[in-house]
């Protein structure tokens, strides 16, 4: 992965290919030799006393002759196409500040390097997807990483980026994390999506709840480790972002947090922006990257975090999107092992084993609906991922039971998900 390259004398970024340049505005004679022609047939006109009409005619033909002349360059031999790829570059353009990058963290350093970049990669396709799912989009590792800070204002951001080109997403099939987003009352969604998440709660309406229920017991489990003393976090499986959003909690608590973000989703990298924004004292960092592949995680996100020191690795509502024939133990098994002794493991999964028949259904019918399917769980199954770690009280429940908000009734009615707070003992 290749560290945020200097800036030359263009405003660009050195070896990288130059970035159109703003046409500059050359005031000569010839600029404005049209619209004298034009406005000297003015006094023509009324010398012959030509009609009214005319005279205004001309007079806006003559303004209008000076103004391309100075708006367009000279050397431009086709002006509409030189205005076209002006706008359609203004985005992608080296010399623009766009998501900030950052260089490897270094011991002492508390805030993230910026500089601008363009490095963010168009991905073309959604793959297999879910929610921070696991599909390829077509990124290079080496453009992976990117953070940024509220030292300057946060990330800077063109008023055009709302209209760039962006990742090319499938609307018309229903993708998971905008189903998702819908469960949670986002606006991030479409028609299938939406119709995808109706058909379930049409058979399940208590599924809204969970969701809910599933997003809430995350932001109480790293509030709870922030308290701790943890100052270090690896969200897998982002989701598309929900205020408010993991390092919005955490450095609420502790404002020299740092945070790295993993999905390998188009959809949420098309809003990775709102993920960038950390406390002056803190780090954000975002990381395209697949949960299948937790090597690459490792050592991307070892930019930002010193997994010599403890770390909270987050999965939220996403090994179910891992088959058992993808090894999901395996993976977290992989991640625990190279996080230092202290660290922890938060991780919430769909049940199987409550609510059965009305769940399995539900999975069912969710499954048809989109290209990733779940795979749900039992509570054997998920206390599996916890092998080696001791669970923090009150161990394996009801994503809604684990230390629950003082006066919450959480004792009747039920949640189909678990969750737990797994700690790797130290030495």
């Amino acid at each position: 992965m290749t560290t945020p390259r200097q800036a030359d004398d263009r405003g660009g970024t050195a070896g990288a290919p130059p970035c159109p340049r703003r046409s500059r505005v050359y005031i000569s004679g010839w600029n404005f030799a049209p619209g004298v022609a034009i406005l000297g047939s003015q006094v023509g006109s009324r010398a012959v006393d030509a009609p009214w009409w005319s005279f205004c005619l001309l007079s806006v033909l003559g303004l209008a002759a000076v103004c391309l002349q100075i708006v367009f360059p000279q050397d431009s031999s086709d002006k509409l196409a030189w205005w076209r790829e002006r706008r359609r570059t203004k985005q992608r353009c080296q010399c623009q500040p766009a998501v900030q990058a950052r260089e490897p963290a270094r011991a002492g350093d508390p805030v993230a390097v910026l500089a601008p970049v363009s490095t963010i990669p168009r991905s073309g396709g959604v793959g297999a997807l879910g929610l921070g799912t696991l599909g390829d989009c077509g990124a290079r590792n080496e453009d992976a990483l990117w953070s940024g800070n509220r030292a300057g204002g946060g990330p800077a951001f063109d008023a055009q980026d709302e209209r760039d080109e962006g990742p090319v997403l499938d609307t018309s099939v229903a993708h998971p994390a905008r189903v998702y987003d819908y469960w949670l009352g986002g606006k991030d969604n479409y028609a299938a999506d939406r119709s995808a998440a109706e058909a379930l709660i049409a058979v399940r309406p208590a599924i809204v709840r969970d969701i809910r229920a599933n997003r809430a017991f995350m932001r109480r489990a790293v509030a709870y480790l922030a308290t701790e003393g943890v100052r270090q976090f690896l969200d897998i499986g982002t989701g598309i972002p929900t205020k408010p959003n993991l390092h919005e909690v955490v450095q609420d608590i502790a404002p020299d947090a740092r945070i790295v973000y993993a999905d390998n989703d188009p959809v949420v990298l098309a809003h990775a922006r709102a993920l960038l924004v950390s406390t002056p004292e803190g780090t954000t960092s975002y990381l395209q990257a697949d949960l299948r592949d937790p090597g690459m995680i490792l050592r991307e996100a070892a930019r930002t975090l010193d997994f010599a020191q403890p770390t909270a690795v987050i999965l939220a509502s996403i090994l179910q999107l891992v088959s058992d024939s993808e090894d999901p133990y395996g993976i977290v098994a992989r991640l625990m092992s190279t996080v230092a002794r202290g660290s922890y493991l938060v991780l919430t999964h769909p049940a199987s084993d409550i609510y059965g028949e009305l769940v399995a259904e539900s999975a069912r019918r969710y499954n048809e609906s989109v290209v990733t399917p779940v795979t749900l769980r039992t509570f054997n199954q998920v206390s599996s991922f916890f092998d080696g770690l001791e669970l923090v009280e009150p161990g394996i429940v009801q994503c809604h039971r684990w230390h629950p908000e003082p006066g919450a009734s959480v004792d009747d009615y039920e949640v189909a998900g678990w969750g737990a707070v797994g700690y790797r003992r130290r030495a």
